[in-house]
Order: structure tokens, then C-alpha cells, then sequence
């Protein structure tokens, strides 16, 4: 076969480049996001959303191009995941859904987009939804890692507090690990206690009714712990959660839920850092008598 020109050479390499770049053979399909209106049956153009109350039927619309797409983690285990999408604005009458291998899905929530005209949407996948999502559109799964080995926490109440004063229990945090930590300090005290905090209690044996009251989020810090440093929180006061005013001997159980963060001068980015935090429990109980 006689050898080719340089020309001819050159020519081919420039019709298999380009063919290259139009049609990549890997080449991912893109993400499948599309508004619905729920519809009382099923017909043409409509999907069935499975759910635990019983089926749904969807009429979908036009495709909302999907940006920056992030898969997250959600839970310590790493058994739950978020899929976060910027979208253009969808119509206030409308849901966003996306489509899974098998499935669609409905948006758990949906807010204000980074630019005007746009919105964000998250969508709530179990593991295998996300495996699975991510491997058809070649996205990463960002999973959980855990954080604060050797975060210590106690609860106790400062002593002398007279009768109807007010009851403040104070949680000790200390960081007997080898690494720093951060945690988040408030987020959800806006509103008439500090709700990170929960408490039930029972007089002389007998239980008693927890006050109920809600909170809308609230100011936050991320202090940050070193081996060996220790912080307190302290709770608003504990006659917020159960009644002391009988006279008798309380048995109280307490319980504050919290988040840990990597150490650091900026939290975490989202969504790209989201899976960047660490869920955390301490439990703990007081006995305090009221004469």
C-alpha cells in the first residue's frame, strides 16, 4: 500500500479530531429535570409517582436545563442523598421533577437561584438512587466522613437555683481527640428556647408532659475546638420544656443534637461541601429535687 502524502496525512487527523469533539463516545446525557402538575388520573403525557400514601400521577412540561448538578450525603451512614440543581424559574403553579433510572422523582424543596430568574431545586435519593444517577451522568458522589473522635459531652445544672427562678442546664463540650473540630453553636434558637436542646422528666416516677414550641432557625457560630479544648452551651432554661413548679424529686433526660465541621477559617461551600459535616448526639441525665 503506497505510503500517504503529508497533506493527506494531515487532512485525516483533522477529520477524526473533529469527529472526536461533535460525538464523544462517553459522552454522558444531560440531566433530565422537567416541570409537573399534579393531576387527579392517569392519561397521555402523565407519570406515576410511587409514594407511601399511594400513587400520583404527574402531567410533565417543558425541560428545565439543569446546572452545576451536586450529589451529597445527607446522613452519617451515608444511606441518604441530596441532588442539587440550579434551574431556571419554574412556574409557581409547578413542582420540579427529576428523571432517575426507572423513576421519577419530586423536588423536596425549591428556592431563589444564585441570578435572577433562576432557582435552586434538591431532590431526596436513597444510596442506590445515587449510585445510580451518578454513573449515568458521570457526577461524583460526595459521601460523609466522620468527625470528633473523642468529642466528650455533660450536662449539669448550676447549683442554689432557688425555687421558680430560672433552671438553666449547661452543656460541656470537650474535645479529648487527636484533631480539631468545629461545631455549629445556635441555628435554632430563634424562637423561645434553644431547640438543639430536648428534655423529658418525670416526677417521683410519674411522666411528664413536654411543652411544645417551635423555632425558625436563628444566628450560628462555628467555634472551634483543639485536643483538649472544651466549650459550654447553655440552654435558655429548662422550665421552657417541663413544669417544676410541685414539690418532689425530677429524673431529667436530656439531649442536644448537633453539627461538627472540618477545622478552618470558612464553613464548608455548598453545594460542593455539604457532605462536609458530621452529625452529632450527646445524652445525658440530672436529678434535681424541689422541696
Amino acid at each position: 500500500m503506497p505510503a500517504l502524502s503529508p497533506r493527506r496525512s494531515t487532512a485525516l487527523g483533522l477529520l477524526w479530531l473533529a469527529v472526536g469533539l461533535s460525538a464523544p463516545a462517553d459522552a454522558a446525557p444531560p440531566l433530565e429535570v422537567r416541570a409537573g402538575t399534579t393531576v387527579t388520573r392517569e392519561g397521555r403525557g402523565t407519570v406515576r409517582i410511587p409514594s407511601s400514601t399511594g400513587d400520583t400521577f404527574v402531567r410533565l412540561g417543558a425541560r428545565l436545563p439543569a446546572r452545576r448538578p451536586s450529589l451529597f450525603s445527607t446522613s452519617n451512614d451515608n444511606d441518604r442523598f441530596t441532588l442539587w440543581a440550579e434551574l431556571p424559574a419554574a412556574p409557581a403553579d409547578r413542582w420540579a421533577y427529576v428523571r432517575l433510572p426507572g423513576r421519577w422523582v419530586m423536588a423536596s424543596s425549591s428556592g431563589t437561584g444564585p441570578r435572577p430568574g433562576e432557582s435552586v431545586a434538591t431532590f431526596e435519593l436513597t444510596r442506590a438512587e445515587a449510585v445510580a444517577l451518578a454513573k449515568a451522568q458521570g457526577l461524583a458522589v460526595r459521601e460523609r466522613v466522620r468527625l470528633g473522635q473523642g468529642l466528650r459531652g455533660t450536662f449539669r445544672m448550676p447549683a442554689g437555683a432557688p425555687v421558680g427562678a430560672p433552671a438553666p442546664v449547661v452543656l460541656r463540650l470537650e474535645n479529648a481527640g487527636p484533631t480539631a473540630v468545629r461545631f455549629m453553636n445556635g441555628g435554632r434558637q430563634r424562637g423561645p428556647r434553644d431547640n438543639r436542646f430536648s428534655f423529658e422528666g418525670w416526677r417521683d416516677g410519674e411522666p411528664l408532659p413536654v411543652k411544645q414550641a417551635y423555632d425558625f432557625g436563628g444566628l450560628a457560630g462555628l467555634p472551634e475546638l483543639a485536643p483538649g479544648a472544651a466549650f459550654e452551651v447553655t440552654a435558655a432554661d429548662l422550665r421552657e420544656w417541663l413544669d417544676l413548679s410541685a414539690p418532689g424529686t425530677y429524673r431529667i433526660r436530656c439531649r442536644y443534637e448537633g453539627e461538627l465541621f472540618p477545622p478552618g477559617d470558612a464553613p464548608p461551600s455548598w453545594p460542593d461541601g455539604a457532605h462536609q459535616t458530621w452529625d452529632f448526639v450527646v445524652t445525658g441525665e440530672l436529678t434535681v429535687t424541689v422541696p
